[in-house]
């Protein structure tokens, strides 16, 4: 589906794509705080899934 957004400079953009998001925290020691994020197009989203799942 095609939204159109408004940008940041004033022009519009169209969406033409759809990401999911995965997000992890870990804290490893008590200095540091890391987070990580995957961003999965839509039509793999069923095969990342499948592997996160075996990790």
């Amino acid at each position: 589906m095609k939204t159109k957004n408004f940008g940041l400079f004033g022009s519009y953009f169209y969406k033409s794509a759809t990401y999911y998001v995965f997000h992890d925290e870990s804290i490893p020691n008590k200095r540091w705080l890391l987070i990580g994020l995957l961003l999965v197009k839509e039509q793999d989203l069923q095969d990342i899934r499948n592997l996160l799942k075996i990790i």
